[in-house]
């Protein structure tokens, strides 16, 4: 999904509690725009540079917020790189309640996003705006949202973005 569509269908996603949630970002555009050109110096100096890094911050911090809601997330190469420079793949599958570490996974997933965020000097992007309107964030240290309908219909849903 091209730019914040992808944030919309991973929040979507986690909402309807799916047990695997994969997501092909095409472009990052929200935290390019956000960057201030005087953080991180020289890489925000140059447009390619900071445009390429914008995209693999958007993509870490979308695979720290599923880590944070309760998934094991990977970030990969699904495709030679020879075909196409886009060839990343987030893999997040949900975590069985009360797996070893996953409070502390949760807890960590959350800081380094919030932690990024200050060094970048931006407000949460997208994603992390509709976990947070959703209550998905103040609630990750559980595994599934109580009285959330969509959720129980879709717990064994997959979802490939």
């Amino acid at each position: 999904a091209c730019d914040t569509a992808t944030d919309d269908a991973i929040a979507q996603a986690i909402q309807w509690n799916c047990s695997a949630i994969l997501a092909v970002p095409c472009c990052q555009h929200e935290l390019n725009g956000r960057i201030a050109d005087s953080a991180l110096v020289p890489i925000t100096t140059y447009g390619i540079t900071k445009d390429r890094f914008a995209a693999i911050a958007t993509d870490t911090m979308r695979a720290s917020l599923l880590t944070a809601c309760g998934y094991q997330t990977q970030v990969m190469e699904f495709i030679d790189i020879e075909h196409t420079p886009k060839n990343l793949l987030i893999r997040a599958t949900r975590r069985m309640t009360g797996s070893s570490g996953e409070t502390t996974a949760i807890r960590k997933a959350l800081a380094d996003v919030q932690h990024l965020r200050a060094q970048l000097q931006v407000e949460p992007l997208t994603l992390e705006r509709r976990l947070n309107e959703a209550g998905m964030l103040a609630a990750s240290e559980r595994s599934q949202s109580p009285g959330n309908d969509a959720g129980k219909q879709a717990q064994e849903k997959d979802v490939a973005l």
